[in-house]
């Protein structure tokens, strides 16, 4: 499949979402016109002392749950749209460097959900230029 059906199959995947309240728990990455969406728990560090302490391990935990479900949300699309592996790791590295913390909602045990937003245009950026 070339890069710009892989942009179409990518966006056929976002269907727009409105604004919706921070759960309390992992939801599904989802698509909204400017960005895939997903909220992650983050659990605490145990051993961290203090209650700022362990929410800021919390962020971190919850961070890198978020990007891993955006890393394998993407692997679906790319494995549907049979793209190149120089392509696929590029894909990767725009979700690691652009995937933002768009909300917080912290929890009385320290833990905290996050909401990671990864905007979709340097992913349009990124499969525009590989068309060309």
């Amino acid at each position: 499949m070339r890069p710009a059906g892989a942009l179409g199959a990518l966006l056929l995947l976002c269907s727009g979402v409105a604004a919706q309240p921070m759960p309390f728990s992992d939801g599904p990455v989802r698509g909204r016109e400017d960005a895939l969406v997903v909220e992650r728990l983050g659990s605490p560090d145990t051993r961290a002392e203090g209650l700022s302490a362990r929410r800021a391990s919390a962020r971190r935990r919850g961070l890198e749950r978020a990007k891993r479900a955006l890393h394998a949300h993407v692997d679906q699309w790319l494995a549907a749209a049979l793209a190149t592996p120089a392509l696929a790791s590029r894909v990767h590295a725009v979700v690691e460097r652009d995937a933002q913390v768009e909300a917080t909602r912290s929890l009385v045990d320290g833990a905290v959900v996050l909401r990671v937003a990864l905007a979709l245009g340097p992913l349009r950026a990124l499969l525009g230029r590989e068309a060309s």
